[in-house]
């Protein structure tokens, strides 16, 4: 193997370690990391300490968990965009408090939907904390939202992966669904990610009309029953309109990679 293609292979070895941590595995061992990607312990153990010497990476060898780097260029993203997400989240508290329901605001990131902020519910059982969470796209309502409008997206031609029994697999059967959104206006999502958990979206554009995110009413389907969703569907769409001229500052763009199973 040449020493490029060598070298291209470790930086994205790197990135796909960073990438592994999210909300809810926000600490790993080196040993886990090697199990995760296949990796002989000593090579898991150059990577790991590497990155904690450069600050992407904090801790112990038993316990390593995102470092100061990794804050700081969160920080440059994030910094940017403060102002726009203050006040998405002001429209998404007032939503959420009509709604009495979860409200969070979503961008497509390939075929995930990464959600930003969330605005909770009053209900004590909600659906727990989604800020800097992933999700997959063809199976929540934000994400089929965000690849509806999506001009660029080119659906696989393979199955795509089954979360639930409702999960639609077909990329044909997926691709009617993403027009029939676009047709309305918003999309849904009726436990397809996880049994009993719906969800009603609508996508939020710039002024030039270009879709920067979503915004999304979750919750349990005990209280949010699919003829509730029409209406939670008309709500968000209110709620994006005034999102509309923050939308450029909040929005980011993904390149598609397909969830095939």
């Amino acid at each position: 193997m040449c020493i490029l293609c060598t070298m291209l292979q470790t930086a994205d070895r790197v990135l796909q370690i960073l990438a592994r941590f999210d909300a809810d595995r926000e600490v790993m061992s080196t040993a886990e990391i090697s199990e995760a990607f296949g990796l002989h312990r000593s090579t898991a153990s150059r990577l790991t300490s590497t990155l904690t010497g450069r600050g992407f990476l904090e801790g112990s060898p038993a316990a390593l968990r995102l470092g100061p780097e990794v804050g700081r260029l969160g920080w440059l993203v994030v910094g940017n965009r403060l102002d726009a997400l203050s006040a998405a989240w002001e429209v998404m508290e007032q939503l959420a408090a009509d709604c009495r329901e979860t409200v969070t605001l979503s961008v497509l990131d390939r075929w995930e939907a990464v959600s930003l902020v969330q605005a909770d519910g009053p209900h004590i059982i909600g659906i727990g904390s989604w800020t800097g969470r992933r999700t997959p796209s063809h199976c929540t309502a934000d994400g089929k939202v965000l690849m509806a409008f999506d001009e660029e997206l080119e659906l696989p031609a393979e199955p795509l992966v089954a979360y639930t029994d409702r999960t639609v697999t077909d990329p044909g059967e997926l691709a009617r669904e993403l027009a029939a959104i676009r047709e309305a206006g918003w999309g849904r999502a009726v436990g397809e990610v996880e049994d009993g958990l719906h969800g009603a979206s609508a996508p939020v554009r710039d002024p030039s009309g270009r879709c920067r995110a979503a915004i999304v009413v979750s919750g349990p389907s005990y209280r949010m029953p699919p003829e509730r969703l029409e209406e939670l569907g008309e709500r968000c769409i209110q709620a994006a309109e005034r999102l509309r001229a923050h939308a450029p500052a909040i929005g980011l763009s993904g390149v598609p990679r397909a969830p095939v199973a």
